[in-house]
């Protein structure tokens, strides 16, 4: 019995010289060095201190001696950030450097030469060949000019660095298109598309929806196929009507309707229900012994209805009557 006691005490005794060693170990660490978390934006910095190089950033924990420390962070694309402090036993202290970004110089070239050039979705004045400076990094550069596909290369530039960036840009097979319209005047669009409708305009190959449309006439969509030469398309709008109903008081006044077709006026007398051209519409309405009274509209393919009651032109005999 006693020698197991014996044991166990010898036991216990060991245990306690390990916690004792490993606890005497980790304040050494925690109180015995300094330590400095060194972060970046962005990350990939190279560590100096004191001269001796450290790793890159982000470093979590990085142990040194008590006194004065240098520390320099370097990157190719930004300007090196520098820090001094000094560090007594136990110090833990953090670094995050923001890297700024400095210049360098592009020379811009393109095939062929007078392209336009975008950096970073920039649009720089003049064309192509130039030479610009930009801050130092990553950076798209963008290249394209009529009737030639653009072309997008992201380069990367250090501080200080003059570089070269040549770019050559296919031909993208253009047509030249021409909507003709009757009748004249009538407004033509390229839906869903950048593009802008004028005449024997030059247009990318492809597909497109068009919409012809004019005021008095039934608007027209359709799809045209846009190849490499001349296109021509040719389209007739159809003239439109609205159904007209005039209710006017008194009921045996005469009603008379002016519109404009093919280009000439119309002057017709009413007939209940009628079919009149879209667009520009006047009723006139007029009785004896009544002022004449009318209404000018728009119609449109869903009909109009027009009321129009006559006010009693109320003289007496012998005066004199001014009636604009």
């Amino acid at each position: 019995m006693w020698d197991k006691v014996k044991n166990l005490d010898s036991r216990l005794q060991t245990m306690l010289g390990v916690v004792l060693v490993l606890s005497l170990y980790w304040a050494y660490q925690w109180l015995g060095t300094a330590t400095i978390r060194i972060t970046s934006e962005p990350e990939g910095a190279l560590v100096m201190v004191d001269g001796l190089q450290q790793g890159v950033t982000p470093i979590e924990r990085l142990e040194v001696d008590a006194g004065q420390h240098r520390i320099v962070l370097s990157h190719s694309h930004y300007a090196p950030h520098s820090v001094s402090m000094a560090l007594r036993r136990g110090d833990h202290e953090s670094i995050h450097a923001r890297m700024e970004a400095r210049e360098g110089t592009l020379e811009l070239l393109s095939n062929p030469r007078g392209s336009w050039v975008e950096i970073d979705g920039e649009r720089l004045p003049g064309r192509t060949p130039m030479v610009v400076k930009a801050a130092s990094g990553p950076l798209e550069i963008r290249m394209g000019q009529d009737e030639r596909r653009v072309v997008t290369e992201v380069v990367t530039l250090k501080h200080g660095e003059a570089k070269e960036v040549n770019l050559n840009l296919n031909m993208d097979p253009h047509g030249t298109l021409t909507i003709a319209v009757t009748p004249y005047g009538a407004k033509v669009e390229i839906l869903d598309s950048e593009y802008e409708y004028e005449p024997k305009m030059r247009i990318r190959i492809g597909e497109y929806s068009f919409r012809v449309s004019r005021q008095g006439y039934l608007p027209q969509t359709f799809r045209h196929k846009v190849r490499y030469g001349e296109n021509l398309h040719q389209v007739e709008l159809v003239r439109g009507f609205g159904q007209l109903h005039v209710r006017h008081n008194p009921e045996d006044a005469e009603v008379q309707i002016t519109y404009e077709l093919h280009g000439k006026t119309r002057r017709l007398e009413y007939e209940p229900g009628m079919q009149v051209p879209l667009g520009r519409v006047e009723v006139r309405v007029r009785a004896i012994g009544y002022r004449t009274a009318h209404r000018r509209f728009n119609m449109t393919v869903d009909g109009a209805t027009k009321t129009l009651n006559l006010q009693p032109m109320r003289v007496e005999a012998g005066s004199e009557v001014e009636d604009r």
